[in-house]
């Protein structure tokens, strides 16, 4: 008998550190498809004391950020557990086009102004490619 294993890819939409390629390349060994893309009604926030943001719902709003195209199974898992559980995977459609993809939405927070990726860039990344996802997936091992 043979057996078929089916594999379905998604996309997922990426709005805070995620949108960098290289924490991408840290995380999934190399870098993913991606296309600049904006989710109407949302807002992406920062968030107290952390170096990444949340993202809400915000009627007449728009969050801009990149949609990671044909997700492998493997790398949805190693994004999702680095996501953790403050964050839950919600279904939206991307600027009117018929695209699903998840959003990892905060639960819960303390909300600053809004997020600023390129301040990320100059003070966390380095840190985070370098030491925090390393850590990270040597402890999923």
């Amino acid at each position: 008998m043979v057996i078929h294993t089916i594999i379905s890819k998604m996309n997922i939409f990426v709005y805070g550190t995620l949108q960098n390629q290289e924490v991408i390349k840290a995380l999934v060994a190399r870098e993913l498809p991606h296309k600049k893309a904006t989710l109407n009604d949302f807002r992406v926030f920062g968030l107290n004391n952390r170096y990444y943001p949340a993202i809400i719902s915000s009627t007449g709003s728009t969050a801009q950020g990149y949609l990671l195209l044909d997700i492998d199974d493997k790398s949805l898992r190693t994004i999702t557990a680095w996501e953790g559980d403050e964050y839950k995977p919600t279904t939206v459609t991307i600027e009117g086009e018929k695209v699903t993809c998840f959003v990892w939405m905060a639960s819960h927070e303390a909300f600053i102004d809004n997020w600023d990726n390129e301040m990320f860039r100059r003070q966390y990344m380095k840190h985070l490619v370098r030491t925090k996802i390393p850590a990270f997936l040597n402890a999923q091992k």
